[in-house]
């Protein structure tokens, strides 16, 4: 077994800081943000990986290559990637001097993270785990846990902890698994064209067991597409088979070591379960009534658009044209039977 230590995101990094986060970007103003300089968090978490993590990959931006420390090239492999959705989607109008916050950045996040995979897999590494540039937290501590995780070899991937209320939202401040399994999850992610859901941690969260429940294990798509954050039949189903085969949680005293754009997280967590706690399923948002399930996104991840009169017209054209096709068929036979195409 051999651990590796990835380090992700861009040098100078706008947004929530570990005491502002929480409010939610849509609401969110420029009071609450910080443009944060991650050189010196870098650094510190290359120092104190030494020694421990058997490689370390910095995994950032080309466009930021001006602003990296000169002195951190010297300590860590650094990968200097194009930016692979230079017009990612918004979810609000961005807001005056933090000019990245706003976005949805799940493909820079996951495509960054894959980059250093390939690089530590390359390297032999069996098992990695991806932090943040604008983040720190006791490495010393994350890497036992981290190696305890590989040892155990019960569950696919390791998360800073497990929300009660809505399991299906999976933080990603720092992630980590097996490489192979890791290099899935993230390609998974990383795909334009197909997801469960807009929300980064939700989509993680169906993404790993769409990926990872086995062929033995049947659950309908449909219930991948969740609406509200609330629970039917179904989602507890999926729910259960995740948080016992795939999603193991971290302590809470490495939670609480996290800095994040230079303030510590917050201590109140009430709301999050950690490694050793007993799960609170109590405490699941359920859903009353009809059905949980998002058709628009459904829709459009399965048939390519959202719209049931386009649908419904290509359908018709489908089976006007199988139609034909069948009659043409039958029609051919039936001149071949009868000797006749000689003559026609």
């Amino acid at each position: 077994m051999k651990l590796g230590l990835i380090i992700q995101g861009p040098i100078i990094s706008s947004g929530f800081t570990g005491q502002t986060h929480g409010f939610g970007k849509t609401r969110a103003g420029s009071n609450l943000l910080v443009n944060f300089d991650s050189n010196q968090t870098i650094g510190e978490n290359i120092d104190n990986a030494k020694g421990l993590f058997d490689e370390v990959v910095v995994s950032t931006w080309k466009r930021d290559h001006e602003k990296l420390d000169v002195a951190i090239e010297k300590k860590a492999k650094i990968l200097k990637l194009n930016d692979p959705t230079p017009s990612p989607p918004k979810i609000r109008k961005p807001l005056k001097g933090y000019s990245d916050f706003g976005y949805i950045n799940t493909i820079r996040q996951f495509y960054s993270t894959l980059e250093g995979l390939k690089y530590l897999q390359s390297r032999g590494i069996t098992h990695a785990v991806k932090l943040r540039t604008d983040q720190s937290l006791d490495i010393s501590l994350l890497f036992e846990e981290i190696k305890q995780f590989a040892k155990d070899n019960t569950k696919i991937f390791f998360a800073p902890f497990i929300v009660p209320s809505t399991p299906w939202t999976i933080s990603d401040f720092y992630l980590a698994g097996e490489i192979k399994n890791f290099i899935e999850i993230s390609e998974a992610m990383i795909n334009p064209f197909f997801s469960f859901h807009s929300n980064v941690h939700r989509d993680l969260f169906f993404k790993s067991v769409f990926l990872f429940s086995g062929s033995n294990i049947s659950f309908k798509l449909k219930n991948f597409f969740i609406f509200e954050d609330k629970a039917s039949t179904d989602l507890e189903k999926i729910v259960d088979y995740a948080m016992n085969n795939i999603w193991q949680a971290g302590s809470k005293q490495l939670y609480l070591s996290l800095n994040w754009r230079g303030e510590k997280v917050k201590k109140d967590v009430k709301d999050k379960e950690f490694a050793g706690e007993e799960r609170k399923e109590n405490e699941l948002n359920r859903l009353l009534g009809s059905n949980n399930i998002d058709w628009d996104h459904f829709l459009k991840a399965t048939v390519g658009h959202k719209s049931l009169l386009n649908l419904s017209k290509k359908v018709i054209f489908f089976r006007h044209k199988k139609m034909y096709i069948k009659f043409r068929s039958k029609v051919s036979h039936k001149i071949d039977s009868l000797g006749i195409r000689k003559f026609l």
